[in-house]
């Protein structure tokens, strides 16, 4: 015969087990989707190239199919560019001569001489009577943890006007200019990766 005290032991420890099944279940199940989101929160644009300057201490990630050229570096102005033609689409026609399909993202630095915030930066530009109305076209955005400026900018000749952001930072005015030489409905068609470049922008500070 068993020993009663031996076979009370193992009813105990199996109904902890059958008890402790349900927990164990879950915190396998919170295990395994920690891990999924982990998988899934990965860089997106791990993959893009890097751009830094040391000298205007900002840097940036773009895409494959851009080609980044800089073309002014002055005192008192830096400029650079990413551009990329499309020749998936029929040609523009740009008054008088048919053109492939062209993007470009121009970015230029220049010292905040008068100390204005983005905002004040842009409507500066204007004049008192029509401050207000230019106002009304802009939208606040944050880029690098710093806030700036959305606006819209000058209307190409074949599809419609670019976009504009410009932010004031550490005395400096950094601004971002996507635009296009291509038909009206695809004008925006590589406005969501100019947004995204934006993402990537760090003030190296």
């Amino acid at each position: 015969m068993k020993n009663p005290i031996s076979l009370i032991l193992i009813l105990i420890l199996t109904l902890t087990f059958a008890g402790c099944q349900p927990q164990v279940a879950q915190k396998v199940k919170e295990s395994v989707s920690k891990v999924t989101q982990k998988e899934t929160e990965k860089d997106p644009y791990a993959d893009w190239q890097i751009f830094e300057n040391q000298k205007h201490k900002f840097s940036f990630k773009y895409p494959a199919g851009w080609e980044l050229s800089e073309n002014v570096d002055r005192p008192d102005l830096y400029t650079l560019t990413l551009s990329r033609k499309d020749i998936s689409q029929e040609k523009v026609m740009v008054y008088t001569e048919e053109m492939d399909a062209a993007y470009s993202i121009n970015i230029s630095v220049e010292p905040n001489t008068k100390g204005f915030s983005a905002e004040e930066s842009y409507l500066d530009m204007f004049g008192e009577s029509s401050k207000a109305k230019a106002k009304e076209g802009i939208e606040e955005v944050t880029f690098g943890g710093v806030t700036g400026i959305k606006y819209p900018e000058f209307a190409a000749p074949s599809s419609g006007p670019a976009t504009g952001i410009l932010i004031a930072h550490n005395e400096k005015l950094y601004r971002f200019v996507y635009g296009a030489l291509a038909h009206q409905e695809t004008h925006e068609k590589y406005l969501p990766e100019f947004m995204d470049i934006l993402k990537t922008l760090k003030f190296l500070d």
